[in-house]
Formats: C-alpha cells, sequence, structure tokens
C-alpha cells in the first residue's frame, strides 16, 4: 500500500469493503477490494485502522516469498528471518520436528499412551473416542487403532452437510466390520451455511 493514500473501512449492505482513496481527490472512489477482516469506521491519514479498540497496523512491505518453502507476503502476518526463511518454516523446524518421531522411538512413546488409555478405559463400554469423517486417513486410523493397537473407541462423525456419497458409505463398511458404535453430530444446514460464509469474508487463513 502505497503512503499516498487513505484507507477507509465501512459497512455497506452487511459486508465489509477497505477503500483505498487518494489525498485531494474529493474522496472519490479510486478502487476498492473487499477486507472482510477489517471492522470498524477508522479513517486516518496513514494506513493504520482501529477496530473494535485494538489496532490492526497495515505496513508498506515489499513482495517477498520464502526462501524454504512457497508462503510468501499475501499472509500479512508472515515473518522473514535473515535469510529469508518464514515463521512457519521456523516454527516447524524448532517445535515441530524436535517431537516428531517417526522411528522407534516415536511407537514407544505412542504405546505408552495407548496403554494408559487401556487402562484408564477398563470396565467401560469404550476407553477412547475416535473422530471419523470418512476419508482415507480417518479410516485407516480407525482400522490401526482397534486391529494393531486393540483400542475400543466410540467412533464420533460431524455430519457438515457435505458428506459425499462414498464417506457414508465408509464409515458404515469400516462400523460393521470392525464391531464399533457410531455417534453422528448433524449440525443444522442452515447455521453451517453462515458459519462457513462467515469464515469466507473474514479473509482468514485456514478456512477448510
Amino acid at each position: 500500500m502505497g503512503k499516498n493514500w487513505l484507507y477507509y473501512v465501512i459497512i455497506a449492505k452487511k459486508h465489509r469493503f477497505w477503500l483505498k482513496v487518494k489525498p485531494k481527490s474529493n474522496h472519490k472512489l479510486k478502487n476498492y477490494k473487499k477486507c472482510p477482516s477489517l471492522v470498524g469506521e477508522a479513517c486516518e491519514d496513514k494506513p493504520n485502522l482501529r477496530l473494535y479498540g485494538q489496532t490492526l497496523i497495515m505496513q508498506d512491505r515489499q513482495y517477498q516469498i520464502c526462501t524454504n518453502c512457497v508462503m510468501d507476503t499475501s499472509d500479512s502476518k508472515i515473518v522473514f528471518d535473515e535469510h529469508g526463511i518464514c515463521d512457519h518454516c521456523n516454527d516447524f523446524h524448532n517445535n515441530v520436528q524436535p517431537n516428531w518421531h517417526t522411528d522407534e522411538k516415536g511407537r514407544a512413546e505412542m504405546e505408552a499412551v495407548v496403554e494408559k488409555i487401556k487402562k484408564a478405559g477398563e470396565g467401560k463400554d469404550f476407553d477412547c473416542i475416535l473422530g471419523m469423517s470418512g476419508g482415507v486417513d480417518s479410516s485407516y486410523l480407525l482400522h490401526l487403532a482397534v486391529m494393531e493397537l486393540g483400542l475400543r473407541p466410540l467412533v464420533f462423525h460431524v455430519d457438515g452437510g457435505w458428506n459425499s456419497e462414498l464417506a457414508v458409505h465408509n464409515i458404515q463398511v469400516m462400523i460393521d466390520k470392525l464391531g464399533l458404535d457410531l455417534y453422528t453430530e448433524v449440525i443444522n444446514w442452515e447455521e453451517m451455511k453462515d458459519f462457513q460464509l462467515a469464515f469466507f469474508k473474514s479473509g482468514v487463513p485456514h478456512i477448510d
């Protein structure tokens, strides 16, 4: 964003817009783009927008892409280190990778947790709850939990209105073949549509 622009946040017809207007242009609209994540009615001669008592700093910055991945400044909160590596990569290398053991050590840690779960579930109908979407990942995880780890899960499924016939079929097959109980929570479709629309308008990452 250039320094020679004024920035407005307005609400019109329930939609929020970020308007960019050149100074001394009688506030005629130069161009605009939706900016749903900004809320309020701030108007300042610097790219500093206030929303609900908080200050969101809109800084001028050059386009930059991480030297290690494909993340770039389209993520407004991205930070790069002196080597041009983004904070997402650094977070993974510093916090995730050191605790991500895919070898025998990880297997031993998992089995120790499984034994605690089994002990806590003695005498109960279920010893854990396992979520299932009907996709490949959750189906395979359910198979491993029962057939290899010996767990007795209550299978939990959330029907948000987007279930495919294949997903429903997979769930039923897995439940029947493994002899498990299934609890399905059906989300109100109208509420779900409003919820997802709000996410799209918010402009936040990880919409799914």
